[in-house]
C-alpha cells in the first residue's frame, strides 16, 4: 500500500472546503428577510437553513466577511469620525453623540470604525457591520429590508431602506447591542436557537408617514431598532440586560420602548423632552401590548421608574417607582 505523501492532507482539506462551500446552490449567498426564519443562521455548519413560505422576501446579495475596501485613512479612531458631526447628510449628528457611539462600541467588544471606507451599497454595509464585530445573526439585507414592502415602493425605495452612511455607526452599535440581548436569552450563547427579528432601522419621511409613524421618531434618523423575541420571558431577559447595562455606564443616551414581545433599542437621540425624562437624553416608554401582557418584567429588574408623569430608565432619586 502506498503511503500518503506531504500534500495529500492539504488536498483533502481543500476538498472539504469546496464540498462545504457547494452545498448549497452556486453563486451569491442568499439573505433570507422578512419575516426571517428562526434557523436561518447555523453557527459551525456548512449548510444554512433558509426555511420556507409564500411571504419570504428573498433578497440576493453578495456577502465578503471582514473584507473590507482599502483607503488611504488607515485604522478608524475616533478623531477619523468626528468630522461626519453636522454633515449635509446627517446636520443633527454631534461629536458627543460619535464619542458615546464608539465608547458603547468599545464596552461591547467592537470597533467603531470609519463608515466612508466602505461602497455605499448593501454589501459594504454588511462588510461594514462585520467590520465592527455585529454577529451575523443580524445582517445587513435584514437591517434595510421594509417591514412594508408595499408603502417603501411607494416612496420610491425598490432596494431597501439604505440610510446616508454617517448613519452607519448608530445601527452598527444598535447591532451590537442587539447581539448581546440575543445572547441574553440564549443564556450565555449569542449563536443559540432562539432568535430575535429586526423589524425596522431607518425610515426615511415619506415611509414614516405611510407606516404611521411618529412624525419626530427616531427611525427617520436611523437611531432605533424594533426587536421582536420568541416569548414574553425572552422579552424580560432582554429587558432586564438593557437595565443593568444602563446603571453601568449611565450617564448613557439610551432609549427602550417595551411591549410584551418586543423592544425598540436607540441610542443617541437627540430629543430635548423637557425634563419629563433623564437629564442624560435617555428615556423609556410601553406599548398597549405590555398592559395586556402577563410577564412585565423579571426579579432584580429595578428600573424603568416614574413618578409625578417623569420617567427615569433608572435613578436613585426619592420617591421614584417602577412604572411598568
Amino acid at each position: 500500500m502506498k503511503k500518503l505523501n506531504q500534500t495529500t492532507p492539504i488536498l483533502l482539506l481543500l476538498l472539504l472546503s469546496f464540498a462545504c462551500s457547494n452545498s448549497k446552490n452556486e453563486g451569491p449567498r442568499t439573505i433570507v428577510d422578512f419575516p426571517k426564519p428562526d434557523d436561518y443562521y447555523r453557527h459551525g455548519e456548512c449548510d444554512e437553513g433558509h426555511g420556507k413560505g409564500k411571504d419570504l422576501i428573498v433578497v440576493k446579495a453578495p456577502v465578503k466577511m471582514k473584507e473590507k475596501v482599502k483607503s488611504s485613512r488607515g485604522i478608524s479612531s475616533v478623531r477619523d469620525l468626528l468630522d461626519m458631526a453636522g454633515s449635509k447628510s446627517c446636520p443633527d449628528l454631534t461629536q458627543q453623540e460619535i464619542r458615546d457611539l464608539d465608547r458603547t462600541a468599545r464596552l461591547l467588544n467592537g470597533s467603531l470604525d470609519d463608515p466612508r471606507d466602505f461602497s455605499k451599497s448593501n454589501e459594504g454595509l454588511q462588510n461594514y457591520i462585520n467590520d465592527v464585530g455585529v454577529i451575523e445573526k443580524f445582517s445587513a439585507s435584514e437591517m434595510i429590508s421594509p417591514h412594508r414592502p408595499h408603502q417603501a415602493r411607494a416612496c420610491d425605495y425598490k432596494n431597501g431602506l439604505l440610510p446616508a452612511q454617517c448613519r452607519w455607526m448608530s445601527g452598527a452599535v444598535q447591532g451590537l447591542v442587539a447581539g448581546k440581548m440575543r445572547e441574553v436569552i440564549n443564556d450565555g450563547d449569542a449563536y443559540g436557537s432562539k432568535s430575535i427579528t429586526l423589524r425596522n432601522w431607518w425610515r426615511p419621511r415619506c415611509y414614516n408617514e405611510k407606516v404611521g409613524g411618529a412624525s419626530q421618531s427616531d427611525h427617520i434618523q436611523a437611531r432605533g431598532f424594533d426587536l421582536d423575541f420568541p416569548t414574553p420571558k425572552d422579552r424580560a431577559k432582554a429587558q432586564k440586560y438593557l437595565c443593568e447595562l444602563y446603571k453601568r455606564e449611565k450617564p448613557f443616551n439610551m432609549q427602550v420602548g417595551i411591549g410584551c414581545q418586543t423592544i425598540h433599542i436607540g441610542l443617541g437621540s437627540p430629543k430635548n423632552m423637557r425634563g419629563r425624562f433623564g437629564p442624560d437624553g435617555s428615556r423609556f416608554w410601553t406599548y398597549g401590548s405590555l398592559q395586556r401582557c402577563g410577564l412585565k418584567r423579571l426579579q432584580g429588574d429595578d428600573c424603568w421608574q416614574v413618578k409625578d408623569n417623569q420617567k427615569r430608565i433608572h435613578t436613585d432619586e426619592r420617591g421614584y417607582r417602577g412604572g411598568l
